[in-house]
């Protein structure tokens, strides 16, 4: 056989092994598509369902339900939930490079940064309070304050913090007027924010301000809620601060704060 039809037959094999492997190739990676839309649809599916389950409950909620939530709202906060505990955890692991997900001012930065950008405000029916599950304001995307307190301690609950919801004074009357959310961080306020300052640097975002801080509290001080010896309790108020735990609101007392760490999960009406 003369050098050049073996040279022909050499580019020949060649040419059928390049396009086997790159037939191959695109199997695979149709299969590798199909497998990745196979998933996500049965994702989409169980999603769908814990929905309808939550609708279908929400549908057969009577006045004396909702009249009871009212008495005790540590019933409408649910860390339990798979739609509660599915946004938080996939905002968490969003951490960037540099950022460890588990860590603890990231989870509460990302938290309230997501209610922030994906709850809307809408007011209760006139003259009547309607306190919200979490799940019910995960769902439907919008509610109140305390609304929002609620799905914000849910959030930080489902991913291991500690969380409770405070009743605030917003126009010097004395009386509580407004919600918002504070969550337990077990350094103090200054270490928060120079670990907040990292996690600007890492998403290359700045403050509005141009500064940093946060309403807080020294929890071996605090007395509207005894429970640690050391640490911080950070209010969280995705309506007045944009920036988690920028509060700038001058009138701003809070006036009495109610613990939901640690719920059972599914806590029922007796």
């Amino acid at each position: 056989m003369s050098d050049k039809l073996k040279n022909a037959l050499i580019f020949f094999l060649a040419v059928i092994l390049f396009f086997s492997v790159y037939l191959n190739a695109k199997a695979f990676q149709h299969n590798n598509d199909l497998q990745n839309e196979l998933n996500q649809t049965k994702n989409d599916l169980r999603q769908k369902e814990t929905e309808f389950t939550i609708l279908t409950e929400s549908n057969n909620i009577t006045l004396r339900d909702i009249v009871i939530r009212k008495s005790d709202i540590r019933k409408c906060v649910e860390p339990y939930i798979p739609v509660i505990r599915n946004v938080a955890v996939s905002q968490a692991a969003s951490a960037p490079p540099g950022i460890d997900s588990d860590n603890e001012t990231w989870k509460i930065w990302i938290i309230s940064r997501w209610v922030t950008q994906n709850i809307n405000y809408v007011s209760d029916p006139s003259g009547f309070d309607y306190y919200s599950l979490a799940s019910e304001t995960m769902l439907i995307r919008a509610g109140d304050c305390e609304d929002f307190a609620i799905l914000t301690a849910s959030m930080y609950e489902s991913v291991g913090l500690d969380a409770a919801i405070v009743e605030v004074d917003s126009d010097n009357d004395t009386k509580g007027d407004h919600m918002a959310c504070a969550v337990y961080y077990h350094q103090n306020a200054e270490s928060y924010i120079n670990d907040e300052r990292i996690i600007l640097q890492r998403l290359n975002l700045v403050s509005t301000s141009g500064d940093l801080k946060v309403m807080s509290f020294e929890a071996d001080q605090w007395e509207l809620l005894k429970k640690y010896t050391s640490g911080t309790w950070i209010i969280i108020d995705p309506l007045a601060a944009k920036i988690p735990g920028y509060i700038s609101a001058s009138n701003y007392q809070i006036i009495s704060a109610i613990d939901v760490g640690g719920l059972l999960p599914y806590i029922l009406p007796d």
